[in-house]
């Protein structure tokens, strides 16, 4: 008769299985780059170290915005937080995506808001509004650029990817309008589903005017991380480059795919896998590499951003 496996021994399983998971794919992201290291090293790499650095920047004033933002939401909710210690909360709580399991950021945001006085509940229902509005506004980013420069689908995924971009986008859109324009009715559908998960309700009154900012803002913040991106790209790689549009959706669509992978922490692997497949028209048999480096430059730009958010009091 065999014995359950316990609880412990079953997280355990799960962890293992989701990095097994991710060096799976970076294992096949590195055989092909093994398998075209000569076209990668016979690329024409030009570093631009003012530019690298300049995209660095831009990352930075991204996450000050991320954290702008997140201020106004916890402002909604009642508590009063400075931009400088918002932008050290949401950085550093956003940290916790590299730890196995999705649910380590809202408990940052519980545990890094909490010497500022803000109630638990409201640390968390402050998290899964910034999530309400950051994700539709991501797809809505990469709807519009896949429309102007459809070359950032793979070739390989579009028959699967457009058709769920539209419903995405579509879906994006409702809930955003909803937000927007009948904040109160979209919070007391979420608040039946709280309660009947046993969760305590949101309480929050968002004005019209605050919702809008929340929408351009969070928009704002993809388009920038994007642009960011593509100054990098120019920064190191900057013959057969990508425009402006095709890299804010390759990296923003890159980006979301790697967050929503629930096995991937921090994305890492599926990431990358989808940077390179959007790149691949522009850089062919380069573009792996080009997907592994960017992975580099998001890490130089993150621990910058700690560096800074924990001299923050």
């Amino acid at each position: 008769m065999t014995t359950p496996l316990n609880a412990a021994t079953m997280a355990n399983l799960k962890t293992a299985l989701k990095w097994v998971l991710v060096l799976a794919l970076f294992g096949a992201l590195g055989w092909n780059l093994a398998t075209n290291w000569s076209e990668v090293s016979e690329y024409p790499w030009r570093i631009n170290p003012f530019l690298a650095s300049a995209s660095i920047i831009l990352v930075l004033v991204a996450y000050f915005l991320s954290g702008a933002l997140w201020g106004r939401i916890i402002g909604n909710l009642g508590h009063a937080v400075g931009p400088l210690s918002a932008f050290r909360i949401t950085f550093l709580a956003n940290l916790g995506r590299y730890i196995p399991g999705k649910i380590w950021q809202a408990v940052g945001v519980m545990a890094l808001a909490k010497p500022y006085g803000v109630r638990e509940q409201n640390a968390a229902s402050s998290f899964v509004i910034s999530q309400a509005f950051a994700l539709p506004s991501s797809a809505l980013v990469i709807t519009l650029a896949a429309i102007l420069e459809p070359g950032i689908v793979p070739s390989t995924e579009k028959d699967w990817i457009i058709p769920a971009l539209a419903f995405v986008a579509v879906a994006s859109l409702l809930v955003l309008m909803g937000l927007i324009f009948m904040p109160a009715t979209m919070f007391n559908l979420a608040n039946r589903g709280l309660v009947k998960f046993g969760r305590e309700p949101v309480s929050l009154s968002l004005k019209k005017k605050d919702a809008g900012l929340l929408f351009l803002g969070y928009s704002l913040y993809w388009i920038l991380h994007g642009l960011a991106f593509h100054i990098f790209l120019i920064s190191i790689a900057p013959d057969n480059a990508p425009n402006a549009f095709e890299s804010i959706g390759a990296f923003t669509l890159a980006h979301q795919i790697g967050y929503l992978a629930i096995f991937a922490p921090g994305g890492i692997g599926v990431r990358e896998i989808f940077l390179a497949g959007a790149l691949a028209s522009f850089y062919n048999e380069t573009a792996g590499a080009i997907a592994i480096l960017a992975r580099v430059w998001a890490m130089i730009a993150e621990a910058l951003a700690a560096l800074i958010s924990l001299r923050i009091k």
